[in-house]
């Protein structure tokens, strides 16, 4: 499993994509932020190498570490997702798991901690994870 540290966060939505229209159709487009900011991942992770088998399965676990509660958590897993499948060399359409939680934090913030591996190995982090939570906690289901 590969974990790593993705300083500052990415562009807002509204600063990851554009429209314009070609033709008269619209057409969304990454903004240069974006590409900027996902092209640094991308060079991070390929410093890294999977030892991989073409039937692989992937999944990702990213802990979003923020100043500000009002930006969406979720807003950041197309961008993260793209980019550290391009410098690792996969497709993302490989990467079945994906699981970003969200930690409030006013001194030390605007980083995310990220877990990427195979599908098995980020179901046994994500269930020691769960494993270390309180048993007292109410299942729903």
């Amino acid at each position: 499993m590969i974990k790593g540290i993705i300083n500052g966060l990415p562009p807002t939505l509204n600063h990851t994509y554009g429209m314009r229209c070609i033709r008269g159709r619209p057409i969304k487009f990454k903004t240069e932020a974006a590409k900027s900011y996902q092209a640094e991942i991308t060079a991070a992770f390929s410093n890294f190498s999977l030892i991989t088998s073409p039937k692989d399965r992937f999944g990702v676990v990213l802990k979003v570490h923020q100043r500000n509660i009002r930006r969406d958590v979720d807003a950041h897993i197309k961008l993260i997702l793209d980019a550290i499948a391009d410098g690792l060399g996969i497709n993302d359409n490989k990467i079945d798991i994906v699981f970003s939680m969200r930690e409030i934090d006013k001194k030390d913030a605007n980083y995310i901690e990220v877990w990427f591996g195979t599908d098995k190995e980020i179901k046994d982090f994500l269930l020691s994870i769960l494993s270390q939570s309180s048993s007292s906690s109410p299942v729903i289901m």
